[in-house]
């Protein structure tokens, strides 16, 4: 009886060990409003920044038109785990113009509300056209 209390009692213990290093991962999708930059918008820029103390998981970067078709990512140096304080990009260089577009990217993170996003719309030449946020 004495050996199985103390063995119940060893397996609890570290149980709860276990429970007190689990932190709560937080999935979502970071996205910005639909952006138009009219009939000179050539690229479509979407920026990450990872303003949190830990690393987050990053996946499924995609610039979406109005009509539901994403876009083809032209470059992106976007990791898949983008460490703390660090920013990446993702881009599109835009086969049709006068379209509306938005940014989005699947998030993985450990800290609620510690990653932000940004969107540009750009001409050929890079001038700015029009700039939003991701939330």
């Amino acid at each position: 009886m004495r050996r199985t209390t103390t063995m119940i009692m060893a397996l609890g213990l570290i149980g709860g060990a276990s429970l007190a290093s689990i932190r709560a991962v937080q999935a979502q999708v970071l996205a910005s409003g639909p952006l138009f930059g009219g009939p000179s918008e050539a690229i479509v820029q979407c920026y990450i920044a990872n303003v949190s103390a830990s690393a987050v998981g990053l996946s499924n970067p995609q610039i979406i038109d109005e009509f539901n078709k994403p876009e083809t990512i032209t470059n992106s140096n976007c990791p898949d785990t983008l460490a703390a304080g660090n920013v990446c990009r993702f881009n599109s260089k835009l086969a049709s113009t006068d379209l509306e577009r938005y940014c989005s990217i699947d998030t993985v993170t450990t800290t609620a509300g510690q990653v932000r996003g940004g969107i540009e719309v750009r001409t050929t030449n890079n001038k700015i056209l029009a700039t939003g946020e991701m939330r």
